[in-house]
This record gives C-alpha cells, sequence and structure tokens, in this order.
C-alpha cells in the first residue's frame, strides 16, 4: 500500500546519515586504509585539512605570481623565475576546482596535494634560496615554508615532503646553473631546519595521536547510545507495524458506518486519508534515528563534523 514502512535496501545510501541501520558505512572516496598503517597517517591527515584545501588553494594560487611582483618590483632580488611560479599556482587552482574532476581522479585529490604542497614549498623556496645566494630574506622564506608545511600535513608527510623537496630544490639549482656562493653557509642554517622540521613532527605526531583518542570516545559513545535507544525504537517500530496492520481496517469501518448513519465521531476524509500514513512516518523517523546513531559512533563521519 502506499507509504507502506517497509525499508527498501535498494535504494542509493550514500550519506552515513540515510543508510539502513545495520549496515556498514562504506570507505571514504579515498578507499579504505588501516588506521595503523603510513598511508592511514596519510589519509587521516588529509581528511583533517581537507575542509581547508580551497581556501589554502586560492592563497597559494594568489601569492605565487603575487610575490613575483614583490621581489621583483618592489624588493629587488638577485633572482626570480616567473614561469616556475606560475606552474605552482597552475597546481593550487587545479585544487580548487577538484569537485569537477572525473569521478575516477577524486581519489588522486590526495597525492595531488601533497604534490601541490612539495613542489610550492620545500622545493620552491630551496631552489630560489640557493639561486639567491642564500640571502636571509630567502632564508627567512625557507624556514616560514617549514612552518607553514608543519601545519598542513602529518608528521610523516612532512618529514618525506621537506627531505625530498629540499634535495630536489637542490637539485635542480645546480643543474640550472652553478651557484657563485660557497654552499657551506648552509652548513650553519641546516641545524635550525632540523630542529623545526623535528619539532614539527613531534608536535603532528602528538596532534595525530589526541585526535585518534578524541574520535575513538565520541565514536564509543555514539555506539553505546545507538545500543541505549535501539529497544524502544525497536518496540516503536513494532508499533508502527501493528498500526500499519489494523489501522485501514477500523478508518474503512468508520466511514461505512458514518455512511449509514450510525452516530460516530465524524473526522474529515483528508484527516482520515493522513492518519493511514502516520505509521509509515514513525517507522521511517525511527529508522533514521537509528542511522544518525549508526553514524555518530563512525570516525570517519566524526571527522567530517569536525572539520
Amino acid at each position: 500500500m502506499p507509504g507502506s514502512s517497509t525499508y527498501r535496501a535498494d535504494q542509493p545510501a550514500r550519506d552515513p546519515a540515510r543508510m539502513p541501520a545495520g549496515q556498514p558505512i562504506p570507505p571514504g572516496p579515498h578507499g579504505p586504509a588501516q588506521p595503523g598503517s603510513l598511508r592511514g597517517i596519510i589519509l587521516n591527515g588529509f581528511q583533517h585539512i581537507e575542509p581547508n584545501i580551497v581556501a589554502v588553494s586560492i592563497a597559494g594560487a594568489v601569492m605565487m605570481p603575487a610575490y613575483w611582483m614583490v621581489w621583483t618590483f618592489l624588493f629587488p632580488q638577485a633572482y626570480e623565475n616567473l614561469p616556475m611560479r606560475l606552474a605552482g599556482s597552475a597546481l593550487c587552482l587545479s585544487l580548487v576546482f577538484r569537485r569537477r574532476w572525473p569521478g575516477r581522479l577524486q581519489a588522486a585529490t590526495p597525492v595531488v596535494w601533497l604534490l601541490m604542497l612539495g613542489y610550492c614549498l620545500p622545493f620552491f623556496f630551496t631552489f630560489m634560496t640557493v639561486m639567491n645566494g642564500g640571502s636571509v630574506i630567502w632564508q627567512m622564506s625557507t624556514l616560514t615554508a617549514l612552518f607553514l608545511l608543519v601545519l598542513l600535513v602529518d608528521w610523516f608527510s612532512l618529514i618525506i615532503l621537506f627531505i625530498l623537496g629540499t634535495s630536489l630544490g637542490i637539485l635542480a639549482a645546480l643543474i640550472t646553473g652553478p651557484p657563485s656562493h660557497d654552499m657551506a653557509i648552509y652548513a650553519e642554517y641546516a641545524p635550525i631546519l632540523a630542529f623545526g622540521l623535528l619539532g614539527g613532527a613531534i608536535f603532528n605526531y602528538n596532534a595525530a595521536n589526541s585526535r585518534a583518542v578524541r574520535e575513538r570516545a565520541l565514536a564509543e559513545s555514539g555506539r553505546t547510545a545507538g545500543r541505549m535507544v535501539q529497544t524502544p525504537l525497536m518496540s516503536i517500530r513494532t508499533s508502527a507495524r501493528s498500526l500499519e496492520t489494523y489501522l485501514p481496517g477500523l478508518v474503512r469501518s468508520h466511514r461505512i458506518a458514518r455512511a449509514q448513519g450510525v452516530p460516530v465521531e465524524s473526522f474529515d476524509d483528508a484527516h482520515l486519508e493522513a492518519l493511514l500514513h502516520v505509521p509509515a512516518r514513525i517507522d521511517e523517523d525511527c529508522a533514521d534515528v537509528a542511522r544518525r546513531l549508526q553514524a555518530l559512533g563512525n570516525p570517519a563521519d566524526i571527522r567530517r563534523r569536525q572539520g
């Protein structure tokens, strides 16, 4: 009958809050990952920063060419490279419009994000520092790039991106044109960067552990609430199904009695018709509460809400 409360399992349910109770929540668009694995560490760090990707990417796309004008016209430096800056802006803009990527490319978003950060921060700033003779301005800029990287990635990605980006930046500078200055000047600079890298990695590692503890506590609270509410919800749904079984007959009997002149309470036909759909609405609302409690105990959904 119309308005039946029977749940159709073949209906699409992409939103965890709209999935049938008891059905496991599928992995996110970036695929499943074990929480303790390196892939899990990277993906968890990405999911934590994901709500801010567009803002960060827009800032990068604007600032890369903007600082070319600063260092070219306002405070001229010994070396500048507009094509490299525009390449960084293009990487940033690709992430700004990531929602328009084809479905299969959506899963590559974390990879593009890390490539963009590795190019725009450690690689580019190291390259420019060497090409500008290790000037104080560019040494300070490289240190700032390291601090930005600390804020944007997990501890493992921080270490890999900084070491790899710095090494490739030095190599690219040597290939582009051997510097006229003594590369030994960077020996004094290296301990400062090492301190920032180690401190940032420790900070991110502790922050990730704290988030994981909070997520586990919230997930357990959600599961506990779900278990507590499960019995009364089941009782309500059972009562709703009983109403659905017997209510149409009672409404039909009322209409027959009224047509035959039996003195019964008078109800508007529209109200009687609406009454027939009440059990279905009760059942659907109970199922929705169960689904939302299930989503409340899911760590991925907790990260989305915190984001």
